[in-house]
């Protein structure tokens, strides 16, 4: 009974996925969680069900390796994405842990908890814990950033190459006659930085220069050896900077 209920959970599944809900189609920015459940084919809300679950792999087989590409890309510069932290607070059971780190010590305090924590870096002010592995639930991808990424590896097939793939006007389409590397560089860092995240603490020109120098292999923006185009990048950054008369930085509305 238990083998006859495990085939068909995966035949379920197997139909979701080719059957996945058309409102994903209209996001621009995706979580690594959700991008990478639908590049492997799946309905995002079927695997979250299933996420810390020991079936995992047997009902999604894809979904794993599909997930450890994409953090893997992303962890090496390879795939541009705005990446959040989680944070816990300094509480009572960390201080009660240093008041007995201490007193071993004689009094000489050499660290917190928080350096014999794994996951989490104590902030300098020493009120918060960072997580020091991106949360993949909250960290996001930009939807032209992940198909320019998947194009440069030869994939140009599934959910994120559908023909009802609204997102995708022929300029920045590779497969179109008149396609320019340059022109889809300065499209789509435009539009990237419709994510707040990326211009924090730097000026549009910057917050450009830096996504473009992530991003450079994918619009033919570096050499044979992977070293970025300078003058191409600051080329592309100036034509996409709204910001060309210099002063302090404009908030977006």
């Amino acid at each position: 009974m238990k083998k006859n209920s495990t085939t068909t959970t995966t035949q379920e599944n197997h139909i979701n996925s080719m059957d996945i809900s058309s409102i994903w189609q209209f996001q621009d920015d995706y979580s690594v969680y959700d991008a990478a459940a639908l590049l492997a084919g799946y309905e995002p809300s079927q695997i979250e069900k299933y996420r810390n679950n020991d079936h995992l792999l047997e009902y999604f087989p894809h979904y794993p390796a599909t997930i450890k590409n994409l953090t893997t890309a992303i962890l090496n510069n390879k795939l541009a994405a705005t990446l959040r932290y989680p944070t816990r607070e300094y509480g009572y059971e960390d201080a009660m842990s240093d008041d007995v780190f201490m007193a071993e010590h004689r009094g000489c305090f050499y660290g917190t908890s928080a350096e014999a924590d794994e996951e989490f870096t104590e902030s300098l002010d020493r009120k918060y814990f960072v997580r020091k592995i991106p949360c993949w639930e909250l960290s996001t991808i930009h939807r032209e950033t992940l198909i320019h990424w998947l194009s440069s590896r030869g994939i140009k097939t599934g959910f994120f190459f559908s023909e009802k793939n609204p997102h995708l006007p022929p300029y920045l389409d590779e497969k179109h006659p008149r396609f320019s590397p340059k022109l889809a560089a300065v499209i789509t860092a435009w539009l990237a930085m419709e994510d707040r995240e990326l211009l924090k603490g730097k000026s549009p020109k910057q917050a450009l220069l830096t996504y473009l120098k992530l991003n450079a292999p994918r619009f033919k923006l570096s050499d044979e050896d992977g070293r970025p185009n300078e003058t191409g990048i600051e080329e592309c950054a100036k034509v996409a900077n709204w910001q060309d008369k210099g002063g302090a930085p404009k908030t977006l509305s």
